[in-house]
């Protein structure tokens, strides 16, 4: 089970829809939730063009200098 954020508006959309819930969201009620970055594949210049480079494991924060040449996916 995944511990995504998801507002209470959308709870049922995202519980039916996004495959990392598995359909049984846990409901937690927060102060605040910063934002912090994103998770996805890293790319660079390699002999072939344009190849992934890394997926890495925790989160990319958003200010971080490789963002520019950072495919997210959550």
């Amino acid at each position: 089970m995944s511990a995504e954020p998801v507002c209470a508006r959308h709870l049922r959309t995202a519980a039916q829809l996004c495959p990392h819930l598995d359909g049984h969201p846990t409901v937690f009620l927060a102060q605040s939730a910063p934002l912090y970055g994103t998770t996805g594949t890293l790319y660079g210049l390699g002999a072939d063009g344009v190849q992934p480079v890394t997926q890495p494991e925790p989160p990319l924060p958003y200010r971080h200098p490789d963002t520019g040449c950072f495919l997210a996916s959550q």
